[in-house]
């Protein structure tokens, strides 16, 4: 039987901004299910489910991972979410950004299925992901979720560097678990 892997290709964010992240969460309803202490803070590029990951991820981290690049923090803000108001760092739109995005979609999409809700994942997240397709290219709204609050809170990081995107596994709430390598 072919197993389907849920995955989040994204940039995992440096110590000091991992830091930052972590302050901001300690304020966060962490009863809801995102904890920097237990998942990794990430800025999301593509996500969904892929059936025989092993035969792609190799070909993915040759073609990606040299990326570097800048990142600036534009606001705070606060999504009005199905299970609650979540907090978030929108991210500055710019072109490099949005072509690696849509380059990272295009290269993922031939290998996306539909998954189902399983025991560890729930039905709002098995269908965001599911849905991510309208979420991308065009689409797509960069940002670090930091977790659910109805608050904004104060912060000092205002850009970051991110580099070489990684796969990860999937969780609830579109949380990155761990790192995926072969």
């Amino acid at each position: 039987m072919t197993q389907f892997s849920p995955i989040i290709v994204a940039f995992s964010l440096p110590e000091i901004a991992k830091r930052e992240l972590t302050r901001l969460n300690n304020n966060c309803d962490k009863n809801k299910g995102i904890d920097f202490n237990l998942h990794i803070p990430h800025v999301t590029l593509w996500m969904g489910f892929v059936e025989d990951l092993k035969s792609i991820e190799k070909e993915f981290y040759r073609v990606f991972s040299s990326l570097e690049l800048e990142i600036q923090i534009k606001e705070q803000t606060i999504f009005h979410g199905v299970n609650g108001d979540v907090l978030s760092l929108s991210l500055e739109r710019n072109r490099t950004l949005e072509i690696l995005q849509n380059r990272i979609h295009h290269f993922f999409e031939p290998f996306r299925v539909h998954g189902n809700q399983n025991e560890n994942l729930s039905e709002n997240t098995v269908t965001y992901m599911n849905d991510f397709p309208n979420k991308s290219c065009l689409n797509y709204d960069g940002h670090i979720t930091v977790g659910y609050s109805s608050n904004l809170a104060y912060t000092t990081l205002n850009k970051i560097k991110v580099k070489e995107p990684k796969i990860f596994l999937a969780g609830n709430n579109c949380t990155c678990l761990k790192v995926i390598h072969s």
